[in-house]
């Protein structure tokens, strides 16, 4: 009969210290999460790694659950937007699926080159427990194939409980819904999987590098701009402009003295739309700078613009992004002349001054 262990806080170093050698036994154990509950082995105990295929039926990876992001091997070595999410979501309910160390490793039964799932536990038991090992734990939800995954000990299988050797019992999980499931490809492209609490468009905005242009009023230039290089990043990355955001890439907007919610000029959007491009959906927004901190890029239209970025971020201690670039003027040699209030002729000039500046960037 399986033992099931109450998490009472007066015992939990002992309780803890049973879970650990049963897993050190090659044993399987049932842990909470701040998700639903798992069953748990250790990835270099093979007859641990056995009875777990065959409760799930598969033979691929398992995810790999840590107490600390630390603990994720090859973090550093994966694409930004990696981190970005690790920074936003870990500890918490997302799984991300990496590319394996070069060299491969024993956690999750994985080869050189193979790609393995990782989460960071945000439960108060279990992800210290997780921190005492290395290379974390194996973990899957505590549920048969197509069965629901149990948010507490009572919506547990009766079954799968009997073929762990040992449960935790620290009552309902927070959620109750499994996490977020997604996939980080070598350029940092984005794929979700299995969505979880959040939608899939948080997650993607998160990930993804914000390049933005900046004006003044963000009606004019500053919208032409990004909707530009929005089709310049795209050709570049031989993606489609609809999927710039799921390769990880945000282009956007902003002015120093923007009303929110304008849309943009008239004529701007005539311009734009000569070469079949639709502007009409921009809503303008301030250069707050909690969004300039967000950016790893930033153009200005001017140099006025560009010395009250600069004040922005001084005052903010500084971009927040680890691939940052100091900002810089579009068109190194001078400002790109305002058209507002200019016929179309003038709005094109603008487009075009732009379209050059913008094929001139890395």
């Amino acid at each position: 009969m399986t033992k099931i262990l109450q998490a009472n806080p007066s015992q939990e170093q002992e309780l803890l210290a049973r879970l650990r050698a049963a897993l050190d036994r090659g044993g399987l154990v049932i842990l909470p999460t701040e998700t639903v509950y798992g069953i748990a082995a250790r990835a270099d105990r093979p007859q641990a790694m056995d009875r777990l295929r065959a409760l799930k039926e598969r033979e691929g990876p398992f995810t790999l659950h840590l107490g600390d992001t630390s603990q994720v091997p090859g973090l550093a070595e994966a694409p930004v937007q990696a981190r970005r999410l690790a920074k936003n979501y870990w500890p918490g309910p997302l799984t991300m699926i990496l590319e394996g160390p070069k060299h491969g490793s024993r956690a999750g039964g994985i080869g050189a080159g193979q790609s393995l799932g990782y989460r960071v536990v945000d439960h108060p038991w279990t992800g210290p427990f997780l921190r005492n090992f290395e290379g974390g734990l194996v973990m899957s939800s505590a549920n048969r194939q197509g069965r629901p995954a149990p948010r507490s000990l009572e919506d547990l299988d009766p079954a799968v409980l009997e073929l762990a050797d040992l449960a935790l019992d620290h009552g309902p999980c927070q959620s109750g819904i499994a996490s977020t499931v997604l996939r980080v490809g070598h350029q940092g492209s984005i794929r979700i999987l299995r969505s979880g609490l959040e939608s899939k468009e948080q997650f993607l905005a998160r990930a993804a590098t914000l390049h933005l242009f900046v004006c003044t009023g963000n009606t004019c230039r500053s919208p032409m701009a990004a909707l530009l290089y929005h089709q310049h990043l795209a050709t570049k990355l031989g993606v489609s402009p609809d999927s710039l955001l799921e390769h990880g890439h945000l282009v956007s907007s902003a002015g120093i003295s923007a009303q929110p919610g304008m849309p943009a000029s008239p004529r701007a959007i005539e311009a734009m739309a000569e070469l079949g491009l639709d502007l009409s959906y921009h809503r303008s927004r301030f250069a707050h700078p909690t969004l300039l901190v967000r950016a790893s890029r930033i153009y200005c239209m001017g140099q006025r613009h560009l010395d009250l970025v600069r004040q922005s971020l001084e005052g903010m201690g500084g971009s927040l992004e680890e691939d940052a670039r100091p900002p810089r003027l579009l068109r190194p040699e001078g400002d790109i002349p305002d058209p507002f209030g200019g016929d179309l002729g003038l709005y094109v000039e603008t487009r075009e001054a732009l379209r050059a500046s913008i094929e001139g960037l890395e």
